[in-house]
């Protein structure tokens, strides 16, 4: 199944490459943007600085960049003798920038003006080499993060440390050490505070899971295939109590596991480097091929969470593609980046995998732009990270205006089985167009009614019949439909409520749409809204998503 070309629907804000005056590398090695729109970034630094009895030591620096790309302040993020790697993760006025400092790893919490919060280190036994993980910012804006150390006998250890908002460390837990030791991937947070921790020892994968307070509940040692695979990616799925993980090689496999930590299934998928879980619990698989006509092309598959397996989906692009990374949005969709020939990438995909929006770099003459990591806000701002080179390496960030491009909000209402409804897009808004851009609320109740709020003032957070409404006043309802899933008398989740809004903007679908909804630049706002007579008030609620009105 081959995907159509996107249409353009982000800015460019501005592109930003800094070259290592002293020849050596020079990259980004994470990026993030804040609730608030300010762009962060993890870059290797043209400076290296003398210590005693080291010599000269590279460092990592922590940027923060202004709307139109200068640099604001920086910061120290990382310093080591054999090399300088840090990770970056921003919150709501802060930022954390990990890293590491001879003899130890360090964590430091700034201000969103640069001012330091507080820093902490994290001993460890061997240091030769250091590597703090990206850390993970957590409800009560406190952090995790974990360090991994090694020396070149190959021994090595990692732990794992929970520190709160004001720098206190909360608990310590060693996890994988010894020899022969390959490392820890990553780890990811559940809605419910557990953790889960990937890892890979002598060609195993170790996949473990810990309670909120650092215990650990169970861990799997096992092989995938025939391939010595390193997971590097985690995720809980949202409707049942089973963590995802998945890591990579010359293919990509995947693994699931219920709550006491018996495997469920494993898959490989040809040739992948990374998967996203979306807000409707599905598996995307990001990868690249080279069979195309113009070389490589970007494919997509889904996985569900019995692990079947649907056919791929391939977006053919006139140059050779490089996929090197894919994270989820929060409206069904996935953002994929990489290289297209000599320029960094940065893709939309819907909840049917339909590309509905990409953009390029535009590098100079003879430089070659890569793109290996991306954030988004909630604010509409996307900034990815990653190098440059050609004459020389150089660290990349570029930043977008995505404020256009349909966002998820909102928190929906549990249903009376426990269902958390998600509602995904797929298609584009369009003025001009009288059909193809689909909302669905998935997870609804089977054979009840429903139907849309939207409304063109914004968004709103208000008690409403047990839930939240997302969708600021005045609003307007869309006509009554029925989710449909598996017929009665039993219930379940299988009910999904779609709408296509250019059609009943369009007057499809009889009522009286606002002529807004057909009017470009305008920006539109939905919910669902369904019946559940064994909820509170026999109603339950989706999340909601905002969009833009293109021509």
């Amino acid at each position: 199944v081959s995907a159509p070309v996107a249409r353009a629907q982000v800015l460019t804000d501005w592109q930003s490459r800094t070259l290592a005056s002293n020849g050596t590398a020079s990259s980004t090695h994470g990026v993030a943007v804040a609730p608030d729109g300010a762009v962060y970034a993890c870059v290797s630094d043209d400076l290296y600085v003398s210590i005693p009895f080291l010599g000269a030591v590279p460092r990592a620096m922590l940027v923060r960049f202004d709307p139109a790309g200068a640099i604001v302040w920086s910061r120290e993020a990382s310093l080591h003798p054999i090399f300088a790697h840090a990770n970056v993760e921003a919150g709501n006025g802060f930022v954390y920038a990990s890293g590491a400092q001879p003899g130890n790893g360090v964590l430091r919490k700034y201000s969103s003006s640069g001012t330091l919060a507080w820093q902490a280190t994290q001993p460890v036994s061997f240091t030769q080499r250091i590597f703090n993980s990206r850390p993970i910012v957590l409800a009560d804006e406190g952090a995790l993060v974990s360090t991994f150390s090694w020396d070149f006998a190959l021994q090595a250890e990692n732990v794992l440390r929970r520190y709160s908002a004001s720098g206190a460390l909360l608990w310590t837990t060693p996890l994988y050490s010894g020899t022969p030791y390959e490392g820890l991937g990553a780890f990811a947070v559940g809605a419910n505070g557990d953790i889960l921790v990937l890892g890979t020892i002598a060609g195993n994968v170790v996949v473990s899971r810990l309670g909120s307070g650092g215990a650990q509940l169970w861990s799997d040692s096992f092989t995938v295939g025939l391939q010595p695979y390193r997971f590097q990616a985690g995720a809980f799925l949202r409707q049942a109590d089973v963590s995802i993980s998945g890591g990579a090689l010359n293919d990509y496999a995947l693994a699931a596991h219920d709550a006491l930590g018996n495997r469920l299934w494993t898959r490989e998928v040809s040739r992948g480097v990374g998967f996203a879980l979306t807000s409707d619990d599905r598996i995307i698989v990001a990868s690249a091929d080279g069979t195309g006509p113009s070389g490589a092309d970007v494919f997509l598959t889904r996985v569900d969470g019995a692990g079947n397996v649907a056919a791929p989906v391939r977006w053919i692009r006139p140059g050779d593609q490089t996929v090197l990374s894919i994270r989820a949005g929060d409206a069904g969709e996935v953002i994929v980046v990489g290289r297209e020939g000599a320029n960094a990438f940065v893709a939309t995909f819907d909840a049917q995998l339909q590309a509905v929006w990409s953009t390029t770099t535009t590098p100079p003459l003879g430089v070659t732009d890569t793109a290996s990591h991306a954030s988004r806000s909630s604010s509409g701002r996307l900034a990815i990270g990653g190098q440059s080179s050609g004459g020389g390496s150089l660290a990349l960030v570029a930043a977008f205006d995505a404020t256009a491009s349909p966002d998820g909000y909102c928190s929906a209402k549990l249903n009376s089985l426990g269902c958390e409804p998600a509602l995904v897009f797929s298609g584009l808004s369009s003025a001009s167009s009288t059909s193809g851009f689909t909302l669905s609320a998935t997870r609804v109740l089977n054979q009840v009614n429903g139907l849309y709020f939207y409304g063109v003032n914004g968004a709103s957070s208000t008690p409403f019949q047990g839930g939240t409404m997302c969708v600021a006043p005045p609003r307007l309802r869309a006509p009554l439909s029925n989710s449909g899933g598996s017929p009665g008398p039993s219930s379940d989740c299988s009910g999904v409520l779609s709408i296509d809004v250019n059609a009943f903007a369009s007057g499809a679908f009889g009522g009286t749409p606002l002529p807004q909804l057909t009017t470009p630049g305008v920006r539109v706002n939905w919910q669902c809204w369904s019946r559940d007579a064994n909820s509170s008030f026999g109603t339950n609620l989706s999340n909601a998503v905002t969009y833009v009105v293109l021509p």
